[in-house]
């Protein structure tokens, strides 16, 4: 079973959903490329790149504008975008997710491990104990009724 299955035949729901974040998203991509101060400002690229910035604003919020409009009209035609979109990211979100769980293995679960058996914890009762005639433990006592409508 697959962790994450790419669909290149969504709903139109999906669709739909899909032109609206889109036009927030096409939105928002907009209004940074359009800021003159920051990483991409022109005083940064003293050839004149700053002038680029005018039509990739206006080409970020024409395809956000289109595909929220096409939302609501046809969201089929969304289509296109949404396969683009999710055959470029799927590689990037595979390998962005591995990356983060061998983070997490690596760098807190394993050395939490390790810390625990130097220390000696067992909270599971897993280790031998030769002396012990059986491992079974009792299970607890019964609550009375009135306690079940008691949960702290």
């Amino acid at each position: 079973m697959a962790l994450f299955v790419l669909d290149l035949r969504p709903p139109p729901r999906v669709l739909r959903q899909f032109g609206l974040v889109a036009l927030v998203a096409f939105g928002v991509l907009a209004a940074l490329a359009s800021f003159e101060r920051g990483l991409f400002s022109a005083s940064l690229f003293p050839s004149g790149l700053g002038a680029a910035r005018l039509p990739l604003t206006i080409g970020l919020a024409s395809v956000g504008l289109v595909s929220g409009v096409l939302a609501f009209v046809r969201p089929s035609a969304n289509r296109p975008l949404f396969v683009a979109l999710s055959v470029i990211t799927y590689p990037i979100g595979f390998v962005v997710s591995l990356v983060v769980l061998a983070t997490l293995f690596f760098g807190l679960f394993a050395p939490l491990g390790l810390l625990f058996r130097l220390v000696g914890r067992d909270a599971l009762r897993r280790r031998r104990d030769p002396k012990a005639t059986s491992y079974w433990t009792p299970a607890p006592p019964k609550r009375p009724k009135s306690d079940y409508f008691k949960q702290y």
